[in-house]
């Protein structure tokens, strides 16, 4: 396909997903499978595209047309080995700042949110369709099944912290409780240091 065809499929370009594959295609979990797979770069290609899609495109007998693959387990299984192998490497990309970086940070920002390091949001992920257990608590209040996320992200947008999975009629205030952040209280000294603070976005 043409590089914009290939953009619009997998919302990644050829250098970006040359890039993803690199980081994921000598992971165990693909050696160790046992029996016939496709290869890594096909199965990368199949969650990017699943992961962008919504509606009818995101149905399993969809994207197992679109390439050519088996429509029972198969599909999960590839989403299965592509996530394992990237939350392999999630410490490397999701970190807090340390104490030099948050001085930067500080700085950086201090004639317009002094002391402020970081701030913090939610949004939902869409569902394609509706979960088959317990599927009003995922109706949110945007009226759409979903999952809700919510991020911490720096100055520069680097995401700092993220949770995900919570279904999409949880409040906000619940998902922050149980952020790894909330957890950090009886050390808030150590993380956030002087005057320190998050800002929660509306």
């Amino acid at each position: 396909m043409d590089d914009n065809r290939f953009r619009q499929m997998l919302r990644v370009d050829r250098t970006q997903f040359a890039h993803l594959l690199s980081l994921i295609e000598n992971d165990d979990v693909f050696a160790k499978c046992s029996g016939k797979q496709f290869p890594v770069d096909i199965q990368l290609a199949v969650v990017l595209y699943r992961l962008g899609s919504s509606g009818e495109s995101a149905s399993i007998r969809k994207i197992a047309s679109t390439f050519g693959i088996g429509d029972g387990g198969t599909l999960t299984k590839i989403t299965r080995r592509v996530f394992k192998a990237f939350l392999k490497q999630l410490h490397l990309y999701i970190y807090w700042p340390d104490p030099t970086e948050r001085s930067e940070i500080v700085r950086e920002t201090f004639n317009e949110l002094p002391f402020c390091v970081g701030y913090v949001d939610g949004t939902e992920i869409k569902l394609a369709e509706a979960p088959i257990k317990n599927h009003e608590a995922f109706f949110s209040r945007n009226h759409v099944y979903a999952i809700k996320a919510q991020m911490v992200c720096d100055y520069k947008r680097k995401i700092r912290d993220v949770v995900v999975g919570y279904s999409g009629s949880t409040h906000d205030a619940k998902i922050f409780k149980n952020q790894a952040i909330f957890f950090l209280a009886p050390f808030l000294l150590r993380f956030f240091p002087l005057a320190h603070f998050l800002l929660r976005l509306h």
